[in-house]
């Protein structure tokens, strides 16, 4: 923060000309004006009217270069604020800006959809032709799921799935894909020390104080505890009569077809959490009277308003 946005944006903008003098410029180009964060009201540094003046002058000093070049018209800049910065706006704090600047982009438009960094970052990814990073950035489709594993040298191993994302809007009752575990952790049971960088991008799967680690392979053995995790998505709980919602699941032989085992419909009220419309279930897994052998256990989800999320399947073997 020592460093003002200004002197950022001559480096950027005497960058631009030299693109500008050879006649090319990479087709991506990521610029960081951390200035707007501020560094509150510590001494030595400007105050926070000062550091957000200076970004907004840099921000538009870049823009208006970059607006006056011949690759203009085949440009488009997003910019977007690191996080909401120091609290609430009159409506949320879990919200911030975005802006699109582009000859192609329609003027004076205020869209208020809700969108993520994420989707900033798969709108860039489809402008140039780029594969999504990970899940997180893909959009809805059919893809190939491929992980390397290797401990060094020549060897390696590789798993390859197939990996469906849904188009989901919000408005939708749906229901999330199901992950199994046999080795369900109170929270309190969890050690505290664990590295921050083990943890980063990760977001525990926790249903009524229990933390629900996937298995890695989905073979039990019949004395295990079996647990399922699934999140059903019943926007309607928000509103003023909200629907009771039941869910359930069937667990199939995977040779035969022959339904083996059903649940029965659940309620799902003991999960809700009031205001919120993400249901998160955790629901034992009845393993101990099944041969041992390949399964598929069938989740589904429904609601008094006669709504039915799309059934989600999960295959699993159980062994002696």
């Amino acid at each position: 923060m020592s460093v003002q946005d200004v002197w950022r944006a001559r480096y950027i903008t005497n960058t631009i000309a030299e693109w500008q003098r050879v006649g090319k410029m990479p087709q991506l180009v990521l610029i960081c004006l951390p200035n707007d964060h501020t560094s509150k009201t510590d001494p030595g540094y400007p105050t926070p009217a000062a550091q957000v003046a200076d970004n907004d002058l840099a921000f538009g000093q870049i823009v208006e270069a970059l607006s006056h070049t011949p690759f203009w018209n085949s440009m488009a800049i997003f910019a977007i604020e690191d996080d909401p910065q120091s609290g609430w706006d009159h409506i949320s704090g879990y919200r911030t800006t975005a802006y699109l600047i582009s000859p192609w982009a329609k003027r004076h438009a205020v869209i208020s959809t809700q969108y993520n960094t994420t989707s900033l970052i798969r709108t860039i990814e489809q402008i140039l032709g780029l594969p999504p990073m990970n899940q997180f950035d893909a959009t809805a489709g059919t893809y190939k799921l491929t992980v390397v594993l290797s401990a060094g040298g020549d060897a390696f191993g590789k798993f390859e799935s197939p990996l469906a994302i849904d188009p989901y809007d919000g408005k939708h009752f749906s229901l999330s894909a199901v992950a199994l575990t046999n080795s369900p952790q109170r929270l309190n049971d969890i050690p505290t020390g664990l590295d921050s960088v083990l943890l980063e991008d990760r977001t525990p799967l926790v249903v009524k104080g229990t933390q629900i680690v996937p298995s890695g392979s989905n073979r039990f053995k019949r004395t295990d505890t079996v647990v399922l995790y699934a999140e059903v998505y019943e926007p309607l709980l928000t509103s003023a009569s909200p629907p009771a919602v039941g869910m359930g699941y069937r667990i199939f032989e995977r040779s035969s077809n022959a339904q083996v085992f059903f649940s029965n419909v659940v309620r799902a009220d003991e999960f809700i959490q009031k205001g919120n419309s993400v249901i998160p279930v955790g629901l034992k897994v009845k393993v101990d009277d099944l041969k041992p052998g390949s399964y598929r256990l069938v989740m589904q989800a429904v609601d008094s308003a006669k709504n039915h999320a799309p059934d989600r399947t999960v295959d699993f073997d159980v062994i002696e």
